[in-house]
This record gives structure tokens, sequence and C-alpha cells, in this order.
């Protein structure tokens, strides 16, 4: 009560910049082994004063504070939070930062993709999902839009684009699956792969290449959608795994 009749008496045109004054000081005079037990008050103080904070380096560090406490709420699984620390973090991008921080960007609508769909926000999802594919190099960058993606188009049971968004990644990553069109053909195919005994698994080297961890990756999410909606595809994706591992770890 004490708290809230002092906030009272300050005149809304200071507020802001009481917020401002007071994430400054949370951040200021907090230990660093301790700045995880006030991140969430100071970035929030900051926030709401931010529209007072015009000094470029200012700004850049708090996209960072934000990015870093939307980080912390998706890892509490506090979906809404985090998207809310995300959407802030992106609000105060540079309109150039795809060109002077790319990869800051890059995550930033990465993981602000995929925290809108854990929070059921597909729509967001969709069109953060949008914007990557459209401002993110190809390959690697762009399929891991894809892979949030696929995840957003199955938790809303539209199996088809979810098997389709694959596909798309697995072309951005320059992998060609098998080309066959029936069961009986993947049979056939697989019964001319030479596979490694299993007391040799251990000898045998790790796959390292970040394109076809990647793709493993893409395989991995979207054979489960391929198995229930199109058994040829899912076959498909099965030998193309185990063609990767033999070839490359």
């Amino acid at each position: 009560r004490i708290q809230q009749a002092a906030y009272a008496l300050i005149p809304d045109h200071q507020k802001a910049a009481t917020h401002i004054k007071v994430g400054r000081l949370l951040l200021k005079q907090t230990p660093p082994d301790r700045l995880d037990d006030v991140l969430f008050d100071a970035v929030n103080s900051l926030n709401l004063g931010r529209s007072l904070i015009t000094n470029p380096k200012e700004q850049r560090q708090l996209v960072q504070w934000n990015f870093k406490a939307g980080q912390k709420a998706k890892a509490s699984a506090a979906y809404r939070s985090a998207l809310y620390y995300l959407e802030t973090a992106l609000e105060l991008l540079p309109s150039e930062a795809w060109q002077v921080s790319y990869d800051l960007a890059l995550n930033l609508h990465l993981q602000a993709a995929e925290v809108a769909y854990l929070a059921t926000d597909y729509a967001r999802s969709h069109s953060l999902v949008q914007c990557i594919q459209h401002r993110a190099k190809p390959g690697l960058d762009q399929a891991k839009a894809y892979e949030i993606q696929i995840q957003f188009h199955m938790a809303q049971s539209q199996l088809s684009e979810a098997i389709a968004a694959g596909l798309t990644a697995l072309k951005q990553l320059e992998i060609d699956l098998p080309d066959i069109e029936s069961v009986e053909e993947c049979d056939r195919l697989s019964q001319t792969l030479t596979l490694p005994a299993l007391d040799r698994l251990d000898d045998l080297p790790e796959m390292t290449d970040p394109r076809y961890l990647a793709a493993l990756g893409i395989i991995r999410t979207v054979v489960s959608p391929a198995y229930q909606a199109n058994p040829t595809t899912f076959y498909r994706l099965i030998l193309a795994q185990v063609k990767l591992c033999l070839a490359h770890g």
C-alpha cells in the first residue's frame, strides 16, 4: 500500500522518467552474479520508460536485456511473458538491424517466432517466419524458420502444410530425397543399403557438418506428420536420414 501510495503521488508526466531511473539503479547497483534475481524488475521498469531512451547504445543494451528476459521466461514456460519481452526487443531494433546486426536480428526473430507458436499465437508466428524467410540468408538460417513453420502447422493439425514446409527446408539445404513413388520401391531401395554392424556404431565418426545436422533435425521434425498423412514421403525421409548418416557420420 505504501508503494502504491508513493507511486500515485508521482505526476503522470514524470512516471516514465522514474521508471527509467529505477531500472538503471537496479542494473547498476546489483552485483553481476545476482543480476538474474532483478532481471524482470529492471527490464520491466526500463520498458515502461523506453520512449525516453534516445541513446543508441542504451537502446541496444535494452534490446539485449529484453532478449535475455525473453529467454529466461521461455525457459520457465511463461510463453506470453517471453513473447512480450521478445516483441519489445524487436520494436527497439533499428530499421537497419538485418544489415548491421544480422545475427542478433535473426536470433531475435527466430526466438519470437518459436515463442509465439508455443503461446498459440499462430498468426504472429507465421508473420515472423515469413519475415525470416524474406530477410535471412538462404540455407541454414532459413531452414531454422521452416522448422518452426513445421511445428506450428503440426500444432494446428495441418499435416500437409507441415510436410510441404519440411520438404522446402530440405531443398534449402540442398538435400534430395530418394526419387521413389511407392512403399514397394522404398523397400527395394532399402535392400541396397549396407548398414554397419551394431557393435561397430561406437567406432564410427560423428556427424559434424552443420548443414547435414540441420537436415537431420528437419527430417526428425517432419517424419511425424509424414507418417500420419503420407507413407511414401515418410519412407523417403527415413531413407534420406539413413543415407545421410552413412555418408557423413
